[in-house]
């Protein structure tokens, strides 16, 4: 009795997950070949932390879950609930994201299953754009410091001959 039962409870709720969504399935990622080291790596970022994606995960778990079934419910859609609290999560997850470049950052991208190639492609492609102009733009300011970093020694270094210039005038002119 108890086994029927149960087989006929597991095949009503296989027929509901099919007739509701059969693959409903979102992800929620971030692109940047480093992601996953620094993502389990603990270390002390000045910006961000280590566990950016699992720590928002674990505290927004009852949150999330209302917000799939809210927005399931409005929409009629499983796949729409799915997207919204995954946008939810990559958000909160990129406040927490360990920043220098804001490649990583950039990275993000949340998704249904399968659309996971493009739009991981995608969200790479960015996310390299975005790292290669603040790389360029790193670099320019770099040479602009050390320009002004030369410039500022070589101005020293002229007062300090012109001191000396000053002090030798002085001597020949107290010898005569």
């Amino acid at each position: 009795m108890i086994v029927e039962n149960l087989m006929r409870l597991q095949g009503k709720l296989q027929a509901l997950r099919d007739k509701v969504s059969p693959r409903a399935s979102v992800v929620v990622g971030f692109t940047q070949r480093y992601a996953l080291p620094v993502h389990e790596r603990r270390a002390r970022h000045v910006v961000g932390q280590w566990k950016y994606l699992e720590q928002p995960s674990r505290t927004l778990k009852p949150e999330l879950s209302r917000e799939i079934r809210e927005v399931a419910a409005r929409t009629g859609s499983l796949e729409k609930g799915l997207l919204s609290a995954g946008r939810r999560l990559q958000r909160e997850a990129q406040l927490l994201v360990p920043v220098d470049t804001g490649a990583l950052k950039n990275s993000a991208f949340t998704c249904l299953e399968s659309e996971i190639e493009q739009r991981a492609q995608a969200a790479f492609a960015k996310s390299e754009a975005i790292r290669v102009s603040k790389m360029q733009k790193r670099k320019g300011k770099t040479a602009k410091r050390i320009k002004a970093r030369k410039l500022r020694s070589l101005k020293k270094h002229m007062k300090q001959m012109h001191k000396k210039a000053k002090k030798k005038a002085k001597k020949k002119a107290k010898k005569k």
